[in-house]
């Protein structure tokens, strides 16, 4: 149906179409080539057009980014953006992070934009995004929250059977994803089994000789004698194991395809030098 109400079928309808864009777009005809004296009245100065259009210095970008103007726009942005598709950033879950950024600078900036500033490493889903060796500092929320669960426990009177269950169900799982991505540090593993250990014999008091077995003999498999307690330094040495094997077997990956191949060079991936810190 076009503007003044004719319904148009079949064939019909594209010859409707090109009867109006015809009609829209003009006829074929002798065109003057000659352009209009007044077509570009309105242009550019050349020395702004050429401001345009140079290359921008990196200290241009870094004034450009640390000042409160570009940090307006951005929530002038986000406002937009909220006003539009009606969804809200998370303020608790959204950080700023500064560097080398004058505290004026730094204070007038935290003024303008509602999020807290943000301190090194970033942790994502409470697992910190480091491309070095863990430390210990870095797994204190993982043994906290062992000791969270445990402390919940104490008061509920558990049997023997009921506490080796925590262990294997509850304990186990607290650290599994962590062992599943990161080598976890030696102090980490010898602390956290300390405390499944003290809670297994004692319901998680401190206190000497209340063990029975000793904890390597506890984590055999029941088949030769043991409760079936994994240890948690052969459970991250075996999920790692996993990570070797896509490297060995040259699993499609994006990560694999950006670091592996540009480190080893061809070389054995055992020979990959690993970041530390203090």
């Amino acid at each position: 149906m076009d503007g003044g109400g004719c319904i148009y079928e079949g064939e019909n309808v594209q010859k409707a179409f090109v009867t109006h864009y015809e009609k829209f777009l003009g006829v074929k005809g002798d065109i003057s080539l000659t352009p209009t004296p007044d077509l570009f009245q309105k242009r550019l100065d050349s020395g702004i057009a050429n401001l345009m259009i140079r290359p921008i210095t990196d200290e241009e970008v870094r004034k450009a980014i640390g000042c409160g103007t570009s940090v307006r726009v951005i929530m002038r942005s986000l406002t937009d953006f909220t006003r539009m598709s009606g969804l809200i950033p998370s303020t608790p879950k959204s950080t700023i992070f500064f560097c080398n950024v004058p505290d004026h600078t730094r204070l007038a900036i935290l003024n303008i934009i509602p999020f807290v500033e943000g301190s090194l490493p970033v942790k994502y889903l409470g697992f910190p995004l480091i491309a070095s060796r863990l430390i210990y500092k870095d797994c204190k929320v993982l043994v906290e929250k062992m000791e969270g669960r445990i402390a919940n426990w104490k008061n509920k009177w558990l049997s023997f059977a009921g506490r080796l269950q925590l262990i294997g169900s509850v304990l186990s799982a607290l650290y599994i994803y962590w062992a599943s991505v990161f080598i976890l540090p030696k102090s980490v593993i010898a602390d956290l089994e300390a405390k499944m250990r003290r809670f297994l014999w004692s319901q998680g008091s401190v206190s000497q000789g209340k063990a029975k077995v000793s904890w390597k003999s506890v984590c055999l498999p029941k088949t030769e004698g043991g409760l079936g307690i994994r240890r948690i330094g052969d459970m991250n040495t075996a999920l790692m194991s996993h990570h070797i094997w896509s490297l060995l077997s040259k699993r499609k990956s994006l990560w694999l395809e950006e670091n592996f191949d540009d480190q080893t060079d061809g070389a054995t991936i055992f020979l990959v030098q690993v970041g530390k810190r203090n």
